[in-house]
């Protein structure tokens, strides 16, 4: 199903998350923000994919895609997907037409496969905003949460008593960090806090986990 509401495009195809926790299926979610097409190009926007996905096997259950232009496209990228049994390993070598006014070197859809492939293969611990709300609704105060997002979008909003280090400060201020602690790494909507979590694991930090969806997931979830 797709719809247009006034210049914002919201798709989705295959099961919700609701309708797969119903089921009793073994399954996780994974976010991923891409531009539209070329960030040279002008008129780029972003794109905010949600994938379900079959823990035991990476494959693909529903899709949820929200963005200004490209929404059909990659809607009806992922419903094939689904029709034709596909994993998320298959989605991320997906080679889909590339021109800059149309997509970028690597298609938003195909990003989707690998962030959600990544998880599958535990390159990344990911945890879900509901997840995180639960372990501090039951008394867990162990977590640090790391806001890797710029002081602009800090100023307009953050977790209360997050550290805040930007995405391209991370490298030069890891030792403000409690390597002992566990770190929840969170940004706008998931990409830079995937590639933070990258960047601490492979600096020797051991209990890291990304926010999947970040800020944007986390208030819409306080909203819900």
């Amino acid at each position: 199903s797709i719809v247009k509401v006034m210049d914002i495009t919201v798709a989705r195809t295959g099961l919700s998350e609701k309708e797969v926790k119903a089921l009793g299926l073994d399954y996780y979610v994974s976010y991923s923000s891409s531009p539209s097409h070329a960030n040279y190009y002008p008129g780029t926007s972003q794109l905010f994919i949600k994938l379900v996905v079959a823990r035991g096997n990476g494959r693909l259950l529903g899709a949820q895609v929200v963005g200004k232009e490209g929404v059909d496209k990659r809607i009806d990228v992922f419903a094939s997907a689904l029709y034709s049994e596909l994993t998320v390993m298959d989605l991320e070598d997906l080679d889909l037409a590339y021109s800059p006014p149309y997509s970028s070197a690597r298609d938003p859809a195909a990003i989707a496969g690998m962030t959600a492939s990544n998880i599958l293969r535990e390159e990344v611990e990911s945890v879900t905003p509901s997840e995180v709300r639960q372990r501090i609704a039951s008394g867990d105060s162990s977590l640090q949460f790391l806001d890797v997002r710029t002081g602009e979008e800090v100023d307009k909003g953050c977790i209360s008593g997050m550290k805040h280090i930007p995405l391209n400060d991370l490298r030069g201020r890891l030792e403000e960090l409690d390597r002992a602690q566990e770190i929840m790494v969170y940004c706008g909507y998931g990409l830079r806090s995937y590639l933070a979590t990258r960047i601490l694991n492979q600096r020797g930090f051991r209990d890291v986990k990304n926010m999947g969806g970040g800020y944007i997931a986390w208030t819409h979830q306080c909203n819900e």
